[in-house]
Order: structure tokens, then sequence, then C-alpha cells
């Protein structure tokens, strides 16, 4: 699984052109423009890493979704699938971890019990997590964080 955050902020300036039928109408340049992202917001970093952006990237990189631009053409690759597989991995790490209710529409958004899917979902979160390597798009090395 290969992400990358170009394909977040590509899919908010194609998002961008829609007007009233924006998909993901809770981004804003705060949320995708590294220069502008506010450090250590939960709410902005659920936000970007949520189901419905997962569901919007996944479109668009099916349906090679594009924009005109000041910059040129913006579309999506369709290797962005991969983007929206690890932010959907996210989201539901976050609901797996942040439920409370007995139960709730998305499984994972739930108390832990013998009856949810909370461990096996885990486990198998654990093994592509123990893979993940944050890489500088500048040097193309991993980036470590002291």
């Amino acid at each position: 699984m290969r992400a990358k955050w170009e394909h977040i902020y590509k899919a908010w300036q194609i998002d961008g052109t829609l007007g009233a039928f924006r998909t993901m109408p809770k981004l804003a340049t705060a949320h995708v423009n590294l220069q502008f992202i506010r450090k250590m917001k939960v709410s902005n970093c659920t936000q970007v890493l949520s189901r419905s952006v997962a569901a919007a990237i996944n479109f668009m990189a099916i349906t090679g979704a594009s924009t005109e631009s000041n910059e040129g053409r913006i579309y999506m690759p369709a290797e962005a699938t991969e983007t929206a597989k690890f932010i959907h991995l996210c989201d539901e790490l976050f609901d797996s971890l942040n439920g409370w209710k007995q139960s709730d529409a998305k499984k994972l958004k739930c108390s832990v019990s013998n009856n949810t899917e909370h461990i096996e979902f885990w486990r198998s979160a654990i093994e592509i997590l123990e893979t993940v390597k944050f890489i500088t798009k500048i040097k193309g090395q991993l980036y470590h964080q002291q």
C-alpha cells in the first residue's frame, strides 16, 4: 500500500470545483496545504483521514476525475485508490478507539466486547502499520522525526 499526500491535495482541489455538490465540504486549506496545516489539531486529522475523504478519493481515482487550474490540468491517478485504502484504515482505527455506544452503524464505533470485531481488526491493522514508512518528497528518503 502506497499512500501519497498529493492525492489528498488533488482530491481537495478537484472537489473545490464542485460548488454546492462538494463531497468533502469540511476540508479547507488548513487541512491539506502543508504550509498552513495547524499542528496538533486532532479534529483536522480526523476530518482528513475520514471515510468520506477515502470514498471521494477512491471514486475520483476509479473515474479518472480531473479539473483545470492555474497550474494546468489536475487529475486523480488510478494509484490513488491505495491512498483511499490507507485513509479508510485510519478512519476505522479512530472509530475502534473512540467508540462508546453499545452499537453503531459503523461496526467498530462501539464499545469493545466479546461480540465485536475489534481484536481481529486491531491485529490486522498492526500488521499493516508495522510496514508504514514515511518518505520525504524532496529527498525520497525515509523521514524520521526526533
